[in-house]
C-alpha cells in the first residue's frame, strides 16, 4: 500500500511508534489499527503489530494496516509488548491494546506530554466505547480517578492498555515485567518511577470493549483484581489472568 511505503522511507525521522500486541483479535483488530492511521496528527509514526500466534486471520488484517506484524509465539502480552519497543525506530513508544480505540488526538497528547522535561511517561483516561452507565463509571474509576490517585501517592499504576513510554528509561529498567498474564503493567510503573515522572493527561483518551466485564461481572472482577493487588504487595506475584475474546 501506498501509506505503508511512504511509511517505511520516513521510518528515519518517525517520531513515535505503537506498539499493539494481539491474539486472536479479528473482531477489533482493524477498528484499532484504522484509529491509528486517523489520528490529527502532523508527524511520522509507526504502527508494530506483535501477535502471539493467532489462529484466526488476525495477522492478515494486521498487514493490510500496521508497518511491522512480528509473530511471537505463546509468549505474555507484556513480553509481546517488549519486544515492539525493542524493534521500535523512535525514542517515543506507545501502547494500546487490539480491543481499543485511540481517540483523534491520542497520538498528538502523547508527544505533547513525554515533552516536557523529566517526564518518562503518560497515560490517560480509558473509556467503554459501548456500553451501560454503569460500564461508563466504573472505567472512569478505575483508568481515571484510581490512575491519578495511585501517581499522587507514588505508588503509581499505568494500565499497559493505554500508555507511552521514553523508550531510553523503558529499556533501562526492563520494560514490562516479563512471564506474567497480569500486573505486569503494575510491576513496571513501580519500576520506572525511578527514572522520571509518570504524569496522567486527561486529553489521551482511548476507548475500549468491556468483554471481559460482560463476561465476569464487575463484582467478581473487582474481588478478583483486590486478591490480586494483595498478592502482589505481600509476594510480588499474580494471579492468572484468563484470556477473553
Amino acid at each position: 500500500m501506498l501509506w505503508q511505503s511512504l511509511g517505511f522511507f520516513f521510518l528515519g525521522i518517525c517520531e513515535m511508534s505503537v506498539v499493539v500486541p494481539t491474539l486472536n483479535e479479528e473482531e477489533y483488530v482493524s477498528k484499532c489499527l484504522k484509529s491509528l492511521r486517523e489520528q490529527d496528527f502532523g508527524g511520522n509514526f509507526e504502527v508494530i503489530v506483535v501477535d502471539g500466534g493467532s489462529s484466526d486471520s488476525t495477522t492478515d488484517l494486521a498487514n493490510a494496516l500496521a508497518d511491522k506484524v512480528i509473530v511471537y509465539k505463546n509468549k505474555p502480552v507484556g513480553d509481546a509488548r517488549n519486544l515492539g519497543a525493542k524493534l521500535a525506530e523512535t525514542e517515543m513508544v506507545a501502547f494500546i491494546d487490539a480491543d481499543t480505540i485511540a481517540s483523534k488526538g491520542w497520538l498528538d497528547s502523547i508527544r505533547e506530554s513525554l515533552s516536557f522535561t523529566g517526564v518518562v511517561g503518560v497515560t490517560g483516561p480509558t473509556l467503554p466505547y459501548a456500553g451501560s452507565p454503569l460500564d461508563l463509571l466504573a472505567y472512569k474509576v478505575a483508568t481515571g480517578w484510581l490512575q491519578r490517585f495511585s501517581m499522587v501517592f507514588g505508588l503509581p499504576h499505568v494500565a499497559g492498555f493505554n500508555c507511552a513510554y521514553r523508550r531510553g528509561p523503558f529499556l533501562r529498567c526492563g520494560g514490562f515485567e516479563e512471564g506474567r498474564t497480569l500486573s505486569e503493567d503494575l510491576a513496571l510503573s513501580l519500576k520506572i518511577r525511578y527514572e522520571g515522572q509518570l504524569i496522567f493527561n486527561k486529553k489521551m483518551i482511548a476507548y475500549t470493549s468491556t468483554r471481559r466485564a460482560r463476561t465476569y461481572g464487575y463484582g467478581r472482577l473487582a474481588m478478583f483484581y483486590l486478591m490480586n493487588d494483595a498478592i502482589f504487595a505481600l509476594t510480588g506475584k499474580s494471579l492468572y489472568y484468563p484470556p477473553v475474546r
